[in-house]
């Protein structure tokens, strides 16, 4: 539950509590005087605390149900695809495996998929010679409504003597703000 759900609960105790101002005051205050009737507020003083209570109740209530369909089902829907695309396409061995499964997870017309391929080659000296390493990196950014919902990244690292290395990865969930 998020912050404005529990204000707007809030709100609405606040007002059901305002009906009954005069029994809460007997239950929780009158019981440590001797004679509470002579220190019981009037039906005025009652009348003010209840007005005063269902005012900030509703203000709560009305605040609370606005910001937490507002805010919060836009979030969680966005990290609903992010889960869903991020666990269809799971952990590809290689950059086609990556790509036809990436095109399996966003078959939907919800999606749109923009890719982009870059290369970067590096020299490295060692004393006896210079090796070339070449990073070969292919990004897939997955939308939803115009917005992100996943990112993926696909690796693969070779040089010109025997190495070479491949990765796949996916943008954490929670981090989606970062590709704003």
């Amino acid at each position: 539950m998020d912050g404005f759900a529990i204000l707007a609960v809030f709100g609405g105790v606040l007002i059901v509590a305002a009906i009954f101002t005069r029994k809460i005051w007997q239950i929780t205050v009158g019981v440590f005087y001797k004679n509470p009737d002579a220190v019981e507020p009037s039906t005025a003083g009652y009348a003010a605390r209840a007005m005063t209570m269902i005012i900030g109740g509703v203000i709560f209530l009305v605040v609370g149900i606005s910001n937490s369909t507002v805010g919060g089902d836009e979030s969680k829907d966005r990290a609903e695809l992010c889960s869903e695309v991020t666990d269809a396409v799971g952990h590809p061995s290689s950059l086609e495996d990556a790509q036809d499964a990436i095109n399996r997870a966003t078959s939907s017309e919800q999606y749109s998929v923009e890719s982009e391929t870059t290369t970067d080659d590096q020299y490295v000296s060692f004393p006896d010679d210079e090796v070339k390493v070449t990073t070969k990196e292919t990004e897939w950014i997955v939308s939803s409504g115009g917005q992100p919902v996943a990112k993926f990244t696909w690796d693969d690292i070779e040089s010109d003597t025997t190495y070479s290395d491949e990765d796949f990865r996916a943008l954490p969930c929670d981090r989606l703000e970062s590709l704003d």
